[in-house]
């Protein structure tokens, strides 16, 4: 957690400081040396007392050192992918949002065309039904022919009467029809309701499914993508692992060097052969005095240290060549004094 990863950081000390540990550390080896050499073997003794508690408190805090940086890709990594996750529920939301908007657009353009398909069948329908002529029935029709031939025979009395019950069963005959047309028209209309009910209810359908289909594929992708990022959890997890598990298992006392990513080469496959390399290649030895100038320039900011150099082994070597800096102008420019090492002592 974060909480973590800040009370981690107040205790892990700086590259200086553990490379500076390294070099007091050599230096109590060439002094346990010399005590050998001198036979002062209670000094050695306490000599060598020192050194094994240097070489755990090294060592403890390079594993301070790496599960800072473990707790930090950690961190790193659940922020990356809870963006990740964020911007995938953003786009998603902005695919449903387009597709209701769609499909609104859809269903509101099905009915502004179904109502004026509507309106055209209806002025077609009434016009073909007003197209029909009312055809009189037989007894209208006997009804007009005997009011005629009366009128031929001058009796007007009785050919108003017949008029009268011929306007009357007209105007009946003509009301049977308009009600024949206005139940053809509603049948008709009815029907056209049902044809135009049938294709929204299609749309409507259609656009059903294709938002349980994108449902689908969202859940789909979230699935898929919560995966992804499990697997990265336990990938990133047993890479830690790995390197916790080199670390705890690498000699002691070995010196601080970082690949190019700033890891300790301690944790990284062929790390501990990496620097038993770099030891064995170190052939242009040098003056403890130019060591100790070389730990002054790269404190100072003067030396900039590259990956892969190593400045602090157990004789004292250097490589000049990685290092490419004018030792005599540093000799000058810093104080002669020796690297401060006490607070290790």
């Amino acid at each position: 957690s974060e909480s973590q990863l800040s009370e981690c950081k107040l205790m892990v000390e700086s590259d200086d400081q553990i490379r500076a540990r390294c070099l007091f550390i050599t230096q109590l080896q060439q002094h346990i040396e010399k005590c050998e050499r001198e036979e002062q073997y209670i000094e050695a003794e306490k000599c060598k007392q020192r050194l094994n508690e240097l070489h755990i408190q090294d060592r403890r805090a390079r594993v301070i050192r790496l599960k800072s940086r473990h707790n930090a890709e950690t961190v790193q990594l659940e922020t990356v992918m809870r963006d990740e996750s964020q911007e995938r529920e953003d786009s998603w939301k902005n695919k449903m949002e387009q597709f209701d908007s769609k499909a609104a657009e859809d269903i509101k353009t099905l009915k502004q065309q179904q109502a004026e398909k509507r309106v055209l069948a209806e002025q077609i329908i009434v016009e073909k039904l007003n197209r029909d002529l009312i055809r009189p029935s037989k007894q209208l029709q006997d009804f007009r022919r005997a009011q005629a031939q009366l009128v031929k025979q001058s009796k007007y009395k009785e050919a108003d009467q017949f008029k009268i019950k011929a306007d009357a069963l007209e105007q009946l005959e003509v009301q049977r029809k308009q009600q024949s047309n206005e139940a053809s028209l509603k049948k008709k209309m009815e029907n056209e309701d049902r044809i135009l009910s049938i294709e929204q209810d299609a749309l409507l359908s259609r656009l059903a499914r294709q938002k349980q289909q994108l449902k689908e594929a969202q859940i789909k992708d979230f699935e898929r993508l919560g995966k992804k990022q499990e697997n990265i959890r336990v990938q990133l997890k047993n890479t830690q692992q790995v390197e916790s598990q080199r670390l705890k298992k690498a000699p002691l006392g070995l010196p601080f060097v970082v690949d190019q990513e700033g890891n300790d080469l301690l944790t990284t496959a062929d790390g501990i052969e990496d620097i038993y390399r770099i030891i064995r290649e170190q052939t242009d030895h040098v003056q403890k005095a130019e060591v100790v100038s070389m730990v002054k320039a790269y404190r100072a900011g003067i030396l900039t240290v590259k990956p892969g150099d190593s400045y602090f082994t157990e004789n004292l070597s250097v490589t000049r060549k990685s290092a490419n800096f004018d030792t005599s102008r540093l000799q000058s420019a810093l104080p002669k004094e020796d690297i401060e090492v006490s607070k290790f002592a």
